[in-house]
């Protein structure tokens, strides 16, 4: 962006043409784009804040959420097996309520149900995790959206700002070169000089000497 700068700049002018000085040049003009290519500087990590934002959602929410669900089941499965093989074992041991083989199946029919159980819940918690997921990379995607296009914004606004100002610049020259053109053709036709061909003169002046 600075080429683009250095070039209505004096020195850069200079380096080009030596003797002639820039019909365009506007120190005003330059600073303004200089001040906005500063404001508007884009380092690699712009488009970082929304991705760490989404990533502390869920290290914050949703992860310990669901160490804190496995956390439980594991435990919650654990006593289960173990309660329905005491029980098993006290029915068939100490009470002698049931055969030794019955307290056997019944103890691993209530260990793999309490198994069973504890899978059925965190797959349910996964399903949860996942839902919560996919929210965060809606967001990520709308985040990134949005900042993609205020940067992209940025970017094109200091060649959209300094295009708007060689416009003008130009316009205005045109301005004062039709004044110029008027006044030569009154003084073509007319051969006389009046106080506003003198003034249009001034500006004939100013032109050329701008030119040379």
């Amino acid at each position: 962006m600075f080429s683009l700068l250095d070039s209505f700049s004096p020195e850069g002018h200079a380096q080009q043409a030596p003797i002639l000085s820039h019909p365009y040049h506007s120190p005003l003009f330059v600073n303004r784009l200089r001040r906005l290519d500063f404001e508007n500087d884009i380092t690699p990590n712009s488009l970082l804040q929304p991705v760490v934002a989404r990533r502390n959602q869920l290290l914050r929410f949703s992860v310990p959420m669901l160490q804190a669900r496995a956390h439980k089941l594991t435990w919650t499965t654990i006593s289960l097996s173990f309660l329905f093989s005491s029980a098993a074992w006290t029915a068939a041991v100490p009470l002698e309520l049931i055969e030794h083989a019955t307290g056997l199946g019944v103890g691993l029919l209530g260990t793999m149900a309490s198994i069973r159980w504890g899978v059925g819940l965190w797959a349910k918690a996964q399903r949860k995790f996942w839902q919560d997921w996919a929210r965060v990379e809606e967001g990520l995607e709308e985040d990134l959206g949005v900042d993609l296009e205020r940067l992209v914004g940025r970017v094109e606004g200091v060649g959209l700002a300094g295009l708007k100002g060689i416009e003008e610049m130009v316009a205005k020259r045109l301005e004062r070169m039709d004044q110029v053109d008027e006044a030569v053709s009154r003084l073509a036709t007319t051969g006389t000089v009046t106080t506003e061909d003198t003034q249009k003169n001034v500006v004939v002046e100013t032109v050329e000497g701008t030119s040379s």
